[in-house]
């Protein structure tokens, strides 16, 4: 049996709740759940049906979280690529470029928990790309 601090013995042990366990707090989730190419009885079939992982992206991923967990839908990423196409994550558009706020943070190059601040208090993406930085006393850059 895997270690259980193995993220994806954690992912598979998660599916089968979600899928099977009606106690589970995340059965409501997993009674649509779409597992796509068989159930994963076994932790060894489970394994062998997904993409091979990279170095340096352990995360196992949907690309389209409205898909299931089916084959061509998954793909193992960093920490930072799966919260940016997390389901909860809130997208802005802005001159035509459509980021998540912590992409749009990152490229003004400012902190996320910033760039929040500014959102939260009513700022337009010009105000908080104009409003300089309290250290620095510069605006932000963006094209």
């Amino acid at each position: 049996m895997p270690q259980t601090t193995d993220p994806i013995y954690k992912r598979w042990a998660w599916i089968i709740q979600a899928k099977f366990n009606p106690n589970s707090p995340d059965y409501y989730y997993g009674h649509k759940l779409k597992l796509g190419f068989r159930n994963f009885p076994e932790f060894k079939d489970y394994v062998e049906s997904l993409p091979r992982p990279t170095p340096n992206h352990r995360y196992l991923h949907r690309i389209n979280q409205r898909q299931g967990w089916l084959p061509g839908n998954l793909v193992w990423a960093t920490g930072k690529q799966a919260s940016n196409n997390h389901c909860h994550c809130s997208f802005i558009t802005y001159q035509g470029h459509k980021k998540s706020q912590r992409q749009w943070a990152e490229e003004l190059g400012m902190s996320y928990w910033t760039f929040r601040d500014r959102l939260r208090r009513g700022m337009t993406m010009k105000e908080i790309i104009s409003t300089p930085n309290r250290n620095t006393k510069k605006a932000y850059a963006w094209n």
